[in-house]
């Protein structure tokens, strides 16, 4: 499993304290999609980089017995790692490459205007497009961030439309949520 910790800067790695990363994983239990509740569900050791879906047999799996009311995304354990921690670490490490389009970010978020779906074109786009928006630049020419549509961050990007904001889909809050708490952050440790 990546660490998406490991290029963090110094001030970061000091403010996300063990109490603060237990708050970040502990709001995607805010996270519903209609009863599904994404956080105690415990995979064990999946690997992520390993899991191959040509292997995935669903001939046995009978979905009328599935009960989803209690899953919550928080306590998805990949290894070690909570899956919810995946997201916040690494949409972290994105935000503190690009301090000063955080703002900007946020009002877009709230507006409805990002699309998770895509990298560029008209209108909205996703984490990595919507940042070279802010910047002025192509997606692909963000100084310090390779765009790649398979890291996390960008896969939970994908469950936001256009229209989404973050009164009517939880991921676009939950987006705003982590971004404010990294600016409150930054602020608090002078960047």
């Amino acid at each position: 499993m990546k660490n998406y910790k490991a290029n963090w800067p110094q001030w970061l790695l000091t403010a996300v304290t063990p109490e603060k990363e237990k708050e970040f994983t502990d709001w995607l239990g805010d996270v519903r999609l209609g009863d599904v509740r994404l956080g105690d569900l415990r995979w064990g050791d999946l690997r992520w980089g390993d899991l191959r879906l040509g292997d995935v047999r669903l001939g046995d799996v009978r979905l009328g017995d599935v009960r989803l009311g209690d899953v919550r995304w928080g306590d998805v354990r990949l290894g070690d790692v909570r899956l919810g921690d995946v997201f916040w670490q690494d949409y972290f490490d994105v935000l503190w490459r690009v301090p000063d389009e955080i703002t900007g970010l946020i009002a877009t978020l709230k507006a409805g205007k990002v699309d998770g779906s895509t990298y560029s074109g008209s209108g909205c786009k996703c984490l990595c497009g919507t940042i070279g928006d802010l910047k002025h630049c192509a997606y692909d020419r963000i100084p310090g961030l390779v765009p790649d549509s398979s890291r996390p961050i960008e896969r939970f990007f994908l469950s936001i439309k256009p229209g989404h904001t973050p009164k009517n889909n939880p991921f676009s809050a939950l987006a705003v949520r982590w971004a404010e708490a990294f600016q409150e952050l930054a602020a608090a440790n002078g960047q």
